[in-house]
């Protein structure tokens, strides 16, 4: 007994330190806790023989008075078993994104229920279901793509990560629209409100055909990291804070650029489009103190009222320097606003030069931003293998645009030939 002891141990300790050795169905095996509601049991390693292959069950749940067998994984060698438990940790978070939920897998099937002992904390029980020999064609699928939909809470704090890291998402709507069709469409309208006599007729028809509707697509944006081995295996590393940090950063700068200078095709509708952004208020030959002035009133006093100016870091030094006939200077330096509204800086917004829009103001509210899918996340272990790294690929799927271009105006510098 004492051979087999010292064998388990080893297997477990070669494994790594997230896996420990506990007794389930008063058989020792080799238990790891994913931390998502999943947990793994290796069994049949009990043994000193090291050709004996094992067997894995992806546990549901943890605790009294019942969890499940969700996926049941056999013949697996010695050597192959860490391969194929981050395979079941992959698929967990897959069930995950799915919306795996355990209630609606037992109802209407059979079950059992066996004494367990010491199989986690507060673990009195486990439920046979349904197991399955081998993977699904499916599930292998998804292991070959290595790829899988980042769980709620690893989701929520990339989405915060990422409002630190991309300037719009602070000052646009943002939407989640995950169930929706590829395409979806998004109306608006004016608002009204007037007095009317009692009991007289309300004009509910008469805005009937004043919607503008606009169709919101589905964009891919793909963003690369890459990481020493090193790091990402050893126990003391926040891997999932350093990913999440690296992954906003990037995936922030993009969104931005987009927002402000996308195109439509294949990407957002940026602000500053031609036919479909914001609308000039303003065409100068170069930047005034009354050019400023003027596109601030080109907006409407509704949008004004929520108005916020965006521009680049060179623009923003030039206005600095703006001062009116009295010398009274147009930046307020105290609270860094321009007539008691705030500034926002974006790097990707274009310099005061010919045929540029250096400057927009108005109220960004009405830029929608709409995310079609959560984040995934697909790793790519062999590519980088010989660099000593691992690589993650991570995607996303989104779409924006304006949808009152009149809330938004910008100022539009005039081009060599428009000043003939």
């Amino acid at each position: 007994m004492a051979s087999k002891d010292t064998a388990i141990r080893a297997l477990c300790k070669s494994l790594g330190k997230e896996y420990r050795v506990c007794t389930i169905d008063l058989e020792p095996v080799i238990y790891r806790d994913f931390g998502n509601g999943f947990n793994v049991e290796i069994s049949g390693v009990y043994a000193t023989s090291k050709t004996k292959k094992a067997t894995l069950y992806l546990w549901y749940g943890d605790g009294q008075p019942e969890c499940l067998i969700v996926k049941t994984v056999r013949d697996v060698q010695r050597d192959e078993i860490a391969d194929a438990v981050e395979r079941l940790h992959h698929y967990s978070y897959a069930l995950l994104a799915d919306g795996f939920n355990a209630g609606d897998r037992l109802s209407g099937h059979q079950f059992k229920i066996t004494n367990c002992m010491n199989g986690g904390d507060g673990m009195k029980y486990k439920i046979f279901y349904g197991t399955e020999p081998k993977f699904s064609d499916r599930d292998l699928k998804d292991f070959s793509r290595g790829s899988y939909e980042l769980p709620a809470g690893a989701s929520a704090k990339i989405s915060k990560a990422m409002e630190k890291e991309c300037v719009f998402r602070n000052v646009a709507t943002v939407i989640k629209a995950y169930k929706s069709g590829y395409r979806i469409y998004a109306k608006d309208c004016k608002e009204a409100a007037q007095f009317i006599p009692e009991n007289g007729e309300i004009p509910v028809y008469d805005g009937m055909k004043d919607f503008k509707v606009n169709a919101i697509g589905s964009h891919k944006l793909a963003v690369f990291v890459k990481m020493d081995d090193d790091f990402v295996r050893d126990a003391a590393f926040d891997l999932e804070q350093h990913l999440i940090g690296r992954l906003a950063k990037n995936f922030g700068k993009a969104e931005d650029n987009a927002f402000i200078n996308g195109t439509g095709e294949n990407e957002p509708t940026g602000i500053l489009h031609g036919s479909d952004g914001a609308e000039t208020g303003r065409t100068t030959e170069s930047l005034t103190y009354d050019d400023v002035i003027a596109l601030y009133f080109s907006v409407e006093k509704e949008y004004r009222k929520n108005g916020i100016w965006m521009m680049n870091d060179c623009t923003a030094l030039m206005l600095r320097t703006l001062k009116d006939a009295d010398g009274n200077y147009l930046w307020n330096h105290a609270d860094d606003t321009i007539l008691g509204k705030r500034v926002v800086i974006s790097e990707y917004m274009p310099d005061a030069a010919e045929g540029a829009k250096p400057i927009a103001f108005g109220d960004f509210s009405y830029y929608w931003i709409i995310d079609r899918r959560p984040v995934s996340v697909h790793t790519l272990v062999e590519k980088f293998a010989v660099f000593g790294q691992i690589g993650y690929l991570a995607f996303k799927y989104l779409d924006s645009r304006q949808i009152r271009r009149d809330a938004v105006k910008v100022i539009q510098i005039k081009t060599a030939d428009q000043n003939m």
